[in-house]
């Protein structure tokens, strides 16, 4: 029926835009500001921009430098990248950053380092930078035809670069009301 074909293009339409829209970091830093953690600080991947981010998924993997970020005493490592939704992000990450230190009082956490055109491993470079023994970062998943904004959360502990997927502990589909709220991801 011409409805069922009308919710298919629309659906497919709103994955490919939150696959192909940039995020815009400076929208996120008031909001991560608040949680007084530190000044955020913003990195880019070495994918140049969203095309190349696409076709090449191992530059979204490597930072293109990490001189803004600094190494320190902290605990955990607070990492916010656009991946493959940056609706995600815009929507959901200063909350599951809220919940997340919430959730993780008394424990020491770094400045909150905001990531462009980035895949899942650029945080095991930001973690060893950063000198934490965990770090958590915050992703825009693939969009799929029902949803279009929801978040993960991938956890490493003693973060560096050469880690396999199988390290790391996920928690994905965080998108309230629908998805996982944000007080239960951070839990």
């Amino acid at each position: 029926p011409t409805s069922a074909v009308l919710e298919l293009t629309s659906s497919l339409a709103w994955a490919r835009d939150a696959v192909h829209v940039p995020l815009d970091p400076e929208a996120l830093l008031p909001g991560l500001r608040e949680l007084g953690l530190g000044e955020p600080v913003l990195v880019e991947s070495r994918a140049p921009e969203r095309g190349t981010y696409l076709r090449r998924p191992d530059l979204g993997r490597l930072p293109a430098s990490l001189d803004a970020v600094s190494s320190g005493e902290w605990q955990v490592g607070l990492v916010i990248a656009d991946g493959l939704s940056s609706k995600a992000v815009v929507e959901h990450a200063v909350a599951q950053a809220s919940a997340l230190v919430q959730a993780l009082d008394g424990l020491t956490i770094a400045p909150p380092v905001v990531v462009t055109q980035a895949r899942v491993a650029i945080g095991d470079w930001i973690g060893q930078r950063l000198g934490v023994d965990t770090v958590l970062v915050l992703i825009g998943e693939r969009p799929g035809l029902s949803v279009a904004d929801s978040l993960g959360i991938y956890l490493t502990h003693d973060p560096r670069p050469g880690r396999t997927d199988a390290e790391r502990n996920c928690i994905s589909n965080v998108h309230p009301p629908e998805g996982l709220g944000y007080e239960v991801a951070a839990a």
